[in-house]
């Protein structure tokens, strides 16, 4: 009896130790479906296309963590600001793109922030294509409009990374070439 005890403990030790070691294998985790979505604008603060803004910072804000990339080449601001505004995140990650603009803005002017690619996905790097956010200073958003096609001078093919800006010709803007 007592050997069949003995026995009977220690096969259970055994069974319990093998049991015990296939608890954690290692490997990496399989995941899911890669993300295709690029970042959504959530909210703006203040809301985009506001009118009478006052403002000196504007937060724009993801339902994802994004990432700003080529933000001095992409972000097209009509009209132009003679100062260029601190935008972050420059590095990392965040929910979030502030802008401190640093420029008195002029009265009764539609101003339009045209993000190109630059707002990517932390992760993946899916560009938020053509982001823009427009504000006035004035009571009402410039209603005007442009319609065309635009097409490469080399093939004549339409371009479909285009962004077409009207400017006035006065001291500042004398060439219709501004980037």
């Amino acid at each position: 009896m007592q050997y069949l005890r003995r026995n009977l403990a220690l096969l259970f030790a055994l069974c319990a130790l093998v049991a015990l070691s296939r608890c954690g294998r290692k490997g990496s985790p399989g995941g899911g479906p890669m993300d295709t979505t690029p970042p959504a604008l959530v909210r703006a603060e203040p809301p985009n296309n506001s009118t009478q803004f006052k403002a000196k910072r504007i937060r724009l804000y993801f339902d994802e963590y994004i990432r700003l990339e080529d933000i001095q080449n992409q972000l097209i601001i009509s009209p132009p600001l003679k100062n260029k505004p601190d935008i972050t995140p420059m590095g990392g990650a965040r929910k979030y793109v502030e802008i401190q603009l640093k420029d008195t803005l002029l009265e009764n002017t539609t101003y339009t922030f045209n993000f190109g690619q630059s707002i990517v996905d932390n992760n993946e790097g899916n560009p938020n294509n053509f982001l823009t956010y427009v504000f006035s200073t004035g009571d009402y958003l410039d209603s005007l409009s442009l319609t065309g096609a635009v097409a490469d001078a080399f093939n004549l093919k339409p371009d479909p990374f285009i962004s077409v800006l009207l400017h006035e010709i006065d001291t500042a803007f004398t060439d219709s070439v501004i980037y």
